[in-house]
């Protein structure tokens, strides 16, 4: 069947989020793969080792998004940039001073029982634009407030960013000792479908906001269908489709319980929900009108929404819950981790009986699979 297929993973990586999206448009033989890290503040992180259960992959990864400069989650960086072949990387800029700053506060916590940084990740800290040219990254870019957001003036592929002001550069690159490039938060096009971004302030430091979904949405010559379903890394969900050889969303829905949305192909609609939101560690107290003005375009697309910094509290605020159709079903992924909130779960299990709340821990993950085809006459 010639069709757009997509999947969408969550899981729980060292108590943080590890997003992946993964595309194949067979009628143009083409692949993405698009990896969103975003670590817990404060947590006690787990050893690389326990997390290997879910990552046991190494494909190439097209856009790389580091969401928080988190320390716990720099090795999972450089790890992806030593093993794998990454294209693009994103990430929130943290200027020269604060990233010294963040080195000589690892540098007094160098005791058995605290967390430690290997050379590479020092390095990378340092100066994350030339140490990923180094790893050949292809593109690179800081992103520091908010440009134009994805509003559907575009369709044609590529990156669609804003320059920051001529003065503000120069004074950048100054403080840097040379070019780095830095924009203002915009969106990306790519595989028909689009990857929106936001900055906002996040715990000590600024988070990058990622949404992502289709786009050219065509309700009358084409259909979507899409399942959920958890997954356990004893059977766990691959993060990359492998084109014609990718059975793995067929297979699962045959023997896993699932659940299949089709609510979004109601006639009244006009377009597709199958957008994911995730928050990264935004302080959402006093920012979510923000949230909602940015994503107005894309507010009602939304299925999957990553609560931020694991639900806690200081980051929680319900009035999130607006995005995506309310009688439809929406799903939450949250690590849980020690930072959790009793009372922001509370919130998610209660309000509605169409949120679905998925709790991520070492063992369970939530896999989000399905495809835009023709119709049949």
């Amino acid at each position: 069947m010639k069709a757009l297929y997509f999947r969408t993973l969550f899981r729980n990586m060292n108590d943080g989020i590890y997003h992946i999206l993964s595309m194949w448009n067979e009628p143009q033989d083409y692949t993405a793969s698009v990896v969103y890290l975003c670590g817990a503040d404060a947590s006690i992180p787990r050893t690389l080792s326990e997390d290997a259960r879910f990552s046991d992959e190494t494909f190439p990864v097209d856009l790389l998004v580091i969401s928080h400069l988190n320390l716990q989650y720099l090795e999972y960086v450089i790890e992806m940039l030593e093993l794998r072949r990454v294209k693009q990387i994103i990430m929130p800029y943290i200027d020269k001073k604060q990233r010294a700053s963040l080195l000589r506060h690892l540098e007094g916590q160098e005791q058995p029982d605290k967390l430690t940084l290997n050379s590479k990740g020092r390095t990378f800290l340092r100066d994350p634009y030339r140490y990923a040219l180094s790893k050949g990254v292809e593109e690179f870019r800081y992103l520091m407030g908010n440009g134009p957001a994805y509003e559907g003036q575009d369709t044609i592929p590529g990156g669609y960013f804003q320059p920051l002001e001529k003065s503000l550069d120069e004074k950048i690159w100054k403080e840097e000792d040379g070019f780095v490039p830095v924009y203002k938060a915009g969106y990306l096009i790519m595989n028909r479908w689009v990857l929106s971004f936001g900055v906002y302030q996040g715990n000590g430091y600024p988070t990058i906001v990622m949404y992502h979904g289709s786009i050219e949405d065509d309700l009358v010559e084409e259909d979507c269908v899409m399942s959920v379903k958890p997954f356990s890394f004893i059977q766990s969900c691959k993060g990359r489709m492998k084109g014609e050889c990718d059975l793995c969303s067929l297979a699962c829905t045959h023997r896993s319980d699932f659940d299949l949305l089709k609510g979004h192909s109601k006639k009244a609609l006009t377009e597709y929900e199958n957008g994911t939101l995730l928050l990264g560690n935004m302080l959402l107290p006093g920012n979510v009108e923000r949230l909602y003005h940015r994503f107005h375009y894309v507010k009602e697309k939304v299925r999957f929404l990553a609560v931020p910094n694991c639900g806690a509290k200081e980051n929680w605020d319900y009035r999130v819950m607006g995005f995506g159709k309310e009688n439809n079903y929406r799903y939450y992924a949250c690590p849980v981790n020690t930072l959790s909130d009793a009372d922001t779960f509370r919130t998610l299990g209660t309000i509605s009986p169409y949120i679905r709340l998925s709790m991520l821990n070492e063992y369970y993950g939530l896999c989000g699979s399905g495809f835009l085809t023709n119709r049949i006459k």
